[in-house]
């Protein structure tokens, strides 16, 4: 039987650079996973509300299906987890989705309360070709960036759950099956 690891993680001291040879740059994540015990082989891994800034590249975690980092002060989706499927990145400082992410597995991405402005609708259908959920609630995008989106879905005949907050602040919901 295959064994799911979770793993929660809740409080971290103040985050800064202990050593001075560690890069400023992730002491963030360097100290909120030092003390993670078998981090390898996490399916899930819920770093909420640490203060995590920047994520490096070069990880490997093989195993990680599921990322929650809601809270932290991250400007840019992490790159460093190629086989995951879920991903939740609510109330950070993201401002764009970039078009080279190499995701290809994420079938849910959570972006909600982020500073996102434009949303390239066939770049995000092609890089995501598996997702199915994806929340931009209480971003920075226009009428005309989701009607755009809801359009490329809908042409693309994807099956697809998108949750937005139009201009005026009410919530738009579509589904596409």
């Amino acid at each position: 039987m295959k064994k799911l690891m979770l793993i929660f993680l809740f409080v971290i001291p103040f985050c800064k650079a202990a050593d001075p040879n560690e890069s400023w740059e992730y002491a963030s994540w360097n100290r909120a996973v030092q003390d993670i015990p078998d981090l390898k082989d996490a399916e899930v891994l819920n770093l909420n509300d640490e203060h995590i800034d920047a994520i490096p590249d070069n990880l490997d975690f093989p195993h990680l299906k599921v990322l929650s980092l809601y809270e932290n002060d991250l400007t840019a989706i992490p790159r460093a987890f190629r086989n995951i499927e879920m991903l939740f990145l609510d109330g950070n400082r993201i401002e764009a989705i970039p078009d080279d992410l190499k995701l290809s597995e994420l079938t849910s991405l959570s972006l909600a309360r982020n500073f996102i402005t434009e949303v390239n609708p066939k770049k995000l259908l092609k890089q995501f070709p598996k997702l199915i959920w994806l929340d931009l609630r209480k971003n920075q995008l226009t009428i005309a960036d989701l009607e755009k989106l809801l359009q490329a879905v809908k042409e693309a005949g994807r099956p697809m759950k998108i949750m937005a907050t139009k201009p005026n602040k009410k919530s738009l919901s579509k589904i596409f099956l």
